[in-house]
């Protein structure tokens, strides 16, 4: 998600426009907000609860948008956050919608915000989770999920464990095949233009992938 740099509001007083405004909008105001002006941090978090709680879907996945904000700002406590791990822990677990977009054309991307709010907290405490969300995602991705959670993955290190959930399996369900295959592939790409390392690590699975495709 970008991160505008327009007006600077306080962040409370933004939130209170959510529901007469664009989710995304709102975010590219927010986000410098909480960077650049104080704010009660319980405040803002009991308000984010408040929106998610009765917000629709894509309210809901900017949640973790606004989230990844706060935590941005390093004015949280470590228990406060603490109390946001324990919330993306916990929804992401339960996690079942993967779509992108509501019936009213709204973005809806829980996903990859997910993913954001992960990148904000901790580098690898949410690598398993994100990966097996990715994995039991009912549709085929087609909006950048991939490059998000390989650029998360990459970032974790243990890049041969999430390899090994990506093997190719003979005969399985072709949405879950054709988005590891998207995700093994993203990682691949980024790995080579990041030059992170030599690449050994998918050694392993071209001949699996080749076959998979032929």
């Amino acid at each position: 998600a970008l991160r505008g740099v327009g007006d600077v509001a306080a962040a409370l007083e933004i939130l209170d426009g959510i529901g007469s405004q664009d989710p995304e909008a709102l975010y590219q105001t927010f986000y410098p907000a909480c960077q650049d002006s104080a704010f009660d941090a319980a405040l803002l978090l009991r308000r984010i609860a408040e929106i998610y709680g009765e917000g629709d879907a894509s309210l809901r996945s900017y949640c973790f948008l606004f989230l990844g904000a706060v935590v941005d700002s390093g004015r949280l406590s470590d228990e406060q956050k603490k109390e946001v791990s324990g919330f993306l822990s916990r929804e992401l677990d339960a996690l079942a919608d993967f779509r992108a977009h509501d019936p009213q054309g709204r973005f809806v991307h829980f996903l990859n915000h997910m993913t954001y709010l992960a990148e904000s907290l901790d580098p690898s405490t949410f690598r398993v989770s994100l990966l097996q969300a990715y994995l039991r995602a009912d549709v085929r991705f087609s909006h950048n999920e991939d490059v998000v959670l390989a650029r998360y993955l990459l970032g974790c290190g243990k890049i041969g464990d999430s390899l090994g959930s990506l093997a190719p399996v003979g005969g399985g369900d072709p949405v879950i095949e054709a988005n590891k295959r998207a995700l093994w592939l993203a990682m691949y790409a980024l790995d080579a233009a990041l030059k992170r390392g030599d690449g050994a690590e998918f050694g392993a699975l071209l001949d699996g992938l080749a076959h998979s495709v032929a």
